[in-house]
């Protein structure tokens, strides 16, 4: 087993490409790799433009075959090839996108080979939806098999709770942004103010 951090996620946002550098940063205090892996690099309802040269991590793009539901907003990835990559980097820990077909993919490989794998679940419960009874008993079963969890807040941590997670394994991370950045921003506004500059 190699010493690699594989983290899945949906494609590419700004908002979590700092997130993820920073990530890498404290793993390699910790010889330790961080490699993510992007289901698709971008979807036709996202506008952004995402420079990967601001990723200051390993990554892969996966080939995208998303699968369109009647909502549209929603879209399900299928994370095709996956499991290549897994067996390539040998994990010493995989990070999962909520309960998604990676997840599942991720849990199908558990019972073949010895995997560490954590949830990242940002779900939480929905009242006015009424719920899948196959899904959450599929979800059930999945969180049996989990080593860990990470949810978005306090809301997230009651729901995986609710699916029989036990408390002591789920950690809080709550979403964030570049600090450093919107750190520096402001002390450059507050300088210019100081010298009387117009920066509207």
């Amino acid at each position: 087993m190699g010493n690699t951090v594989l983290l899945i996620t949906n494609m590419p946002t700004p908002y979590r490409i700092p997130l993820f550098n920073e990530l890498g940063r404290r793993l390699s205090e910790k010889d330790l790799k961080l490699v993510v892996v992007f289901g698709t690099l971008s979807e036709k309802r996202r506008k952004w433009n995402i420079d990967l040269d601001d990723c200051e991590f390993e990554h892969k793009i996966l080939k995208h075959f998303g699968i369109k539901f009647s909502a549209s907003e929603t879209v399900s990835l299928t994370y095709f090839g996956l499991i290549t990559v897994i067996n390539a980097y040998n994990p010493v820990c995989i990070i999962t996108p909520g309960f998604s077909m990676a997840t599942i993919q991720v849990y199908l490989l558990s019972f073949v080979r010895r995997l560490k794998f954590i949830v990242w679940s940002g779900e939480i419960h929905n009242h006015r939806r009424k719920k899948s009874f196959f899904r959450e008993f599929s979800k059930k079963v999945i969180t049996r098999r989990v080593s860990r969890f990470v949810a978005y807040g306090s809301l997230a941590k009651e729901y995986l709770v609710s699916l029989g997670a036990e408390k002591n394994k789920i950690d809080i991370a709550i979403n964030t942004v570049d600090t450093r950045y919107f750190i520096q921003e402001a002390q450059k506004y507050r300088k210019h103010r100081t010298q009387g500059v117009d920066l509207s």
